[in-house]
């Protein structure tokens, strides 16, 4: 168990669970409001979130994923996992959303994906 990811809707004052582990900081919104993009850690437990990832004393391996926010929907886009092992931050989508950028947190390197 984790931080678990949540959406506040401001008008009603009502919490909506998104039924995934997380951390906002590693997500994005789309020009939609419905839609966000996240990059969700392989694995995270505890409770020390996010002070222990902040303060560099733990790192995760994401894999990136498309959530609707209406429909709870989520689609897995990538997994860094299996390929280069990425602990995304500052996530923004360009200008047409089709590319999503985030830095790598492990060397500061900056990655993009395709959408």
């Amino acid at each position: 168990m984790g931080p678990k990811l949540n959406v506040f809707d401001v008008k009603n004052h009502t919490s909506v669970d998104l039924g995934v582990y997380g951390l906002p900081e590693k997500c994005t919104w789309s020009t939609d409001n419905i839609n966000v993009y996240c990059a969700l850690p392989n694995t995270i437990t505890g409770t020390e979130y996010p002070d222990y990832w902040y303060q560099g004393l733990v790192s995760f391996t994401d894999y990136f994923v498309k959530i609707n926010t209406k429909t709870k929907n989520i689609t897995t886009m990538a997994n860094s996992q299996d390929e280069t092992p990425i602990d995304a931050t500052n996530l923004f989508l360009n200008k047409g959303e089709d590319k999503l950028f985030f830095t790598n947190k492990k060397d500061s390197t900056l990655w993009s994906l395709d959408l």
